[in-house]
């Protein structure tokens, strides 16, 4: 879902708020890895460690599988490493997961999927043959029967397939994922693939958010700050909005800046709202950079001392970032206000 709320506009410069529903990671990343991939490299370690035989191969660590469907699925210390491999560059390492993949192992399928999908490195992203894995996992892995199901929803097979989503994800809900709870109410909430029931997808996201799932805490926050299949409430949004970003939800996060910007039922406090920026921001939310970049420039001209450009520095950092991503057509105007800053600094550092 993409959601709007009114905004004002900070100092010199106006924006929109825009949140995107189930809180994927998404968006650009300062990595080359999003942050779904780099959890499966690293605290898949974990889950492995004391599994010896996975560690070699010898099993599929699915078949070990917590109790609970929400903790991470285990992954083998040796996918770990092949991942890691292709990664860098080696093809043995893609060689390696293929090979593991096609004996069956659920969790070389899973991260195949993963390198290759729409949030793995650019290099090495192929969304049909990620889907093609997904769907081999799915009878071992709830994460795979998600994916599954995104992939029938993103259409990745040539067009989309809202009902055939709407049944993965239901099948995995009705297995205790959360992520597909609110998955599938953002469905209802739209009315794609199933009847549209505004009450019956918040109601989704909200048994989800209650068991602190971050992604439907932050579409229940989305629900209540434009009151569909709820109340408009804001304290509300903001509730859910805040456990989100405690678990390190980008656009909770974002959107809570957006919040504490415009003071929307709490005192405005913009030094706050930049703070949730930079949080949102090192989560992937790069359309944080021109929010800070054009605040940092205001805060150091508003009163800075003779000669320090520490805050300038900060500014341009964000500034050159919102240059680089960008669309097009606003390319112009973000280089012009960064020859500015870049023209105010030359200045400042001559008062030296």
């Amino acid at each position: 879902m993409v959601r709007h709320c009114r905004s004002r506009s900070p100092t010199t410069f106006s924006f929109r708020l825009e949140t995107t529903g189930c809180g994927r990671c998404s968006g650009g990343y300062n990595s080359e890895m999003t942050c779904r991939v780099a959890f499966l490299l690293t605290a898949a370690t974990v889950v492995c460690a004391a599994s010896p035989g996975d560690a070699m191969g010898l099993a599929d660590p699915a078949s070990s599988a917590s109790e609970d469907p929400n903790k991470p699925a285990p992954v083998g210390n040796d996918v770990i490493e092949s991942a890691r491999r292709w990664i860098k560059g080696d093809l043995g390492g893609r060689s390696e997961l293929e090979a593991l993949a096609t004996e069956g192992r659920s969790d070389a399928q899973e991260m195949l999927g993963e390198l290759m999908g729409s949030h793995g490195p650019p290099a090495l992203r192929d969304e049909l043959a990620a889907c093609g894995w997904f769907v081999k996992a799915a009878a071992s892995r709830l994460d795979s029967l998600h994916n599954s199901a995104l992939c029938a929803e993103k259409g990745v097979n040539g067009t989309p397939d809202l009902a055939r989503a709407a049944e993965l994800y239901r099948q995995a809900a009705d297995r205790g994922y959360h992520k597909s709870m609110c998955a599938l109410g953002n469905l209802y909430v739209a009315g794609r693939g199933v009847p549209k029931d505004e009450a019956k997808g918040a109601e989704l996201c909200r048994q989800a958010a209650e068991q602190g799932e971050p992604d439907a805490q932050t579409d229940l926050g989305n629900l209540y700050l434009r009151g569909i299949g709820v109340p408009h409430d804001v304290a509300q949004a903001r509730h859910w909005y805040e456990l989100a970003a405690a678990q390190g939800q980008p656009n909770a996060t974002f959107i809570l800046g957006q919040i504490y910007w415009n003071g929307d039922g709490v005192a405005r406090d913009q030094s706050k709202a930049a703070e949730l920026w930079k949080a949102a921001y090192r989560g992937g939310r790069v359309d944080a950079a021109p929010l800070l970049a054009t605040w940092l420039f205001a805060s150091w001209m508003s009163g800075h001392p003779r000669g320090d450009v520490t805050v300038l520095n900060e500014a341009i950092q964000y500034q050159e970032i919102t240059v680089r991503s960008v669309p097009e057509a606003n390319r112009a105007k973000a280089q012009t206000l960064l020859t500015v800053m870049q023209s105010a600094r030359a200045t400042a550092e001559k008062e030296k």
